[in-house]
């Protein structure tokens, strides 16, 4: 399981961020801290949730699946949609509507089992399963030689 590179070079964006618009879908610590994460790297991110609540980034509170929240965060084809709910079928949903109604190419899926992994790429979206991703780092790091963990 590989994400395909996301970054894009200055002649491929139109906006005046040119990495584009980060739009984080979904309520929870995952969706949470990966807006949190990009808003620290200095991205612009808008994250859209129930739970939405963020003083750092821009947050629209509500359910991701109404078209109205989804319009207010701005999601155009220079956006990357990260599509973060911790239910993989609603991301799924999510994805979809997001290509549909907004033309956005980069939309990124979290799916929780990695049985899933393929039928959301082969529906066109770049999916990362915590699952996978969890347990590649711990193993890796469990595994590093101690003197690379001082």
């Amino acid at each position: 399981m590989t994400i395909r590179p996301l970054r894009r070079s200055t002649d491929e964006t139109t906006g005046d961020n040119p990495e584009g618009h980060f739009c984080v879908l979904g309520s929870g610590p995952v969706a949470e801290t990966i807006a949190r994460r990009l808003h620290a790297d200095g991205h612009a991110v808008t994250a859209i949730g129930d739970a939405a609540d963020a003083a750092d980034h821009r947050t629209v509170r509500g359910d991701p699946t109404d078209l109205r929240q989804l319009e207010a965060a701005d999601i155009d084809t220079d956006s990357t949609v990260i599509v973060a709910t911790p239910r993989d079928e609603r991301n799924l949903l999510l994805a979809q509507l997001v290509q549909t109604h907004f033309d956005a190419t980069d939309v990124v899926v979290r799916v929780n089992d990695p049985d899933r992994h393929d039928p959301v790429a082969a529906a066109g979206h770049d999916p990362f399963c915590v699952t996978t991703v969890l347990s590649a780092v711990l193993v890796d790091e469990l595994t590093r030689p101690a003197y690379e963990h001082s």
